[in-house]
């Protein structure tokens, strides 16, 4: 005799595997079948689409938007229009590169957008919390994330003012070779400047944990980093660089590539 059980009866990842697997018109009729399905299908707010058919279809269903927190439509390519997604919390579309409008995100906490290079324009994100832009190539203007808390914008080479990240906790700026100046980032928690060869002075990161200088060949002085922790460095680097006794005489541990 078969034991039949209840969706939201099922242990909370057997459930999760059943909902990923359905479409979002199957979650929509499965939402339909009694309250408790309705309960557990609304319970589990993220969703992957995997096309643009699925993704109309989402677009479609204005309930389960209103009750989705994280969607993931990387990959993409075909997706242009997210205007539908206003409200969101969460969005994952890398290489998403037919997107070029992202007015409709203002409001977005935290956008993963890595490789979409159709978009020029981030000044809807201004109350963003966290935000993956890198390989973005076409954006310029980074005035409107003066609040940002975490940003990756390895790659970015047309950005050469960061002075409005003065707040930021993390940021991973792997390549922009044209940033030259990073006084503003006193207080920078995590900071990675790998490959941005122009940048000579660090005294400013008085209070920094991390920092990756790796391909920074003219950087030779971090004394003044005396709460540092972390430091990545390169073996010529370390050849030239005063205070790097000092600092792992004082706890910081450097790795040299």
């Amino acid at each position: 005799m078969i034991n039949r059980m209840c969706l939201d009866e099922l242990p909370d990842l057997c459930a999760r595997l059943v909902l990923w697997h359905c479409s979002e018109k199957d979650a929509c009729v499965a939402r339909l079948v009694c309250k408790k399905w309705r309960a557990a299908v609304l319970r589990w707010k993220y969703r992957r689409v995997h096309n643009n058919a699925q993704f109309d279809a989402l677009a479609r269903c204005a309930n389960t938007l209103r009750h989705l927190h994280t969607l993931e439509i990387s990959g993409c390519t075909g997706i242009t229009d997210v205007s539908a997604l206003a409200g969101i919390h969460t969005l994952y579309m890398r290489g998403c590169t037919g997107i070029t409008d992202i007015r409709a995100l203002a409001g977005i906490r935290e956008l993963y957008m890595r490789g979409c290079t159709g978009i020029t324009d981030i000044r809807a994100l201004a109350g963003i919390h966290t935000l993956d832009m890198s390989g973005c190539t076409r954006i310029t203007d980074i005035r409107a994330l003066a609040g940002i808390h975490t940003l990756w914008m390895n790659g970015c080479t047309r950005i050469t003012d960061i002075r409005a990240l003065a707040g930021i906790h993390a940021l991973y700026m792997s390549g922009c070779a044209d940033i030259t100046d990073v006084s503003a980032l006193a207080g920078i928690h995590t900071l990675n400047m790998s490959g941005c060869t122009r940048i000579t002075d660090v005294s400013a990161l008085v209070g920094i944990h991390t920092l990756h200088t790796s391909g920074c060949a003219d950087i030779t002085d971090v004394s003044a980093l005396v709460g540092i922790r972390v430091l990545y460095i390169t073996r010529t680097q370390e050849h030239r660089m005063q205070g790097i006794d000092a600092l792992r005489a004082a706890g910081c541990t450097v790795f040299v590539w």
